[in-house]
């Protein structure tokens, strides 16, 4: 209980004090090699406003543009990842279901921008996940929590269901059965039982969480081929709403298109050879 009410009251400072300070500036990017690390720095909390998300949108657009890049992971500061969306600009909004589908759209709209990414992204889940916060790391390719994250969708505790995608992406990671109690309860798991239920693909100790996923992301960035890991994600994402048959047939499709490709003639040659591919994109 003193976790709640802990989460609540960090909540309404954010949203006090997120007001403050520009959007663009929340979102403050670092470069490890070919790894781009943003980090959301609106504190308290994180909380995701309508001008957060677009922000947020427009640097993985422009990431998705930069050639330099390969690798894209996402974290937060302070004790939060994201403490989900601002709720006084949400109250503002109470009242008008055109507000609310606007309000909806542009996170969707934002995640599955993230989702769709031809670049693999990391979310570094550092403390707690929740509402938004844990859709913004559900529409991650991979998530790597602290074991002190907790995760969480609590919308319905607040008379609303998830918004941005959640109630979808966690059905998909973790059946039905398992979305149906979590978000019908709205309580928050542990980092471990994430893990139980295929919401975490790794589960870190938090002094050591960021130093890992990046180390992670630069031995992707350095050891294999952009063209191939987005084909890759490409197979996957999208084989999962397709038959087998089809399914087979977009594998079929993206394994031929790698094959005049400069990575894939560097790669098999490497390997014949004996030694570590270079690959150049």
């Amino acid at each position: 209980m003193q976790c709640k009410k802990q989460y609540h009251s960090y909540l309404i400072i954010g949203m006090e004090s997120g007001e403050m300070m520009s959007d663009d500036q929340a979102l403050r990017e670092e470069r490890h090699g070919r790894v781009a690390l943003l980090i959301m720095e609106r504190p308290p909390a994180n909380a995701l406003s309508q001008g957060f998300l677009k922000a947020i949108g427009e640097k993985f657009t422009a990431l998705s543009e930069d050639e330099a890049v390969k690798i894209i992971v996402i974290t937060g500061s302070g004790k939060f990842f994201s403490a989900g969306a601002d709720l006084k600009e949400m109250h503002a909004a109470l009242g008008d279901p055109e507000k609310g589908r606007t309000m909806a759209a542009v996170g969707q709209e934002t995640f599955s921008l993230i989702e769709s990414m031809r670049k693999p992204v990391i979310a570094a889940i550092n403390g707690f996940a929740l509402g938004g916060g844990l859709e913004l790391a559900l529409s991650a390719h991979l998530r790597f929590a602290a074991e002190t994250a907790k995760l969480g969708l609590p919308e319905t505790k607040l008379g609303l269901i998830p918004g941005y995608g959640g109630t979808q992406r966690f059905l998909r990671l973790a059946g039905v059965a398992v979305a149906l109690e979590w978000i019908l309860s709205g309580e928050q798991m542990s980092a471990e039982k994430g893990e139980r239920i295929g919401l975490v693909n790794r589960v870190i100790h938090p002094d050591r969480l960021l130093t890992e996923t990046l180390a992670f992301a630069e031995a992707l960035a350095e050891e294999k081929s952009g063209p191939s890991m987005a084909a890759a994600l490409s197979a996957i994402l999208k084989g999962q709403n397709l038959s087998l048959e089809e399914g087979l047939k977009l594998e079929r499709d993206l394994f031929a298109g790698l094959f005049q490709g400069e990575d894939a003639a560097e790669g098999v040659r490497a390997f014949l050879e004996k030694r570590p591919a270079k690959f150049r994109h």
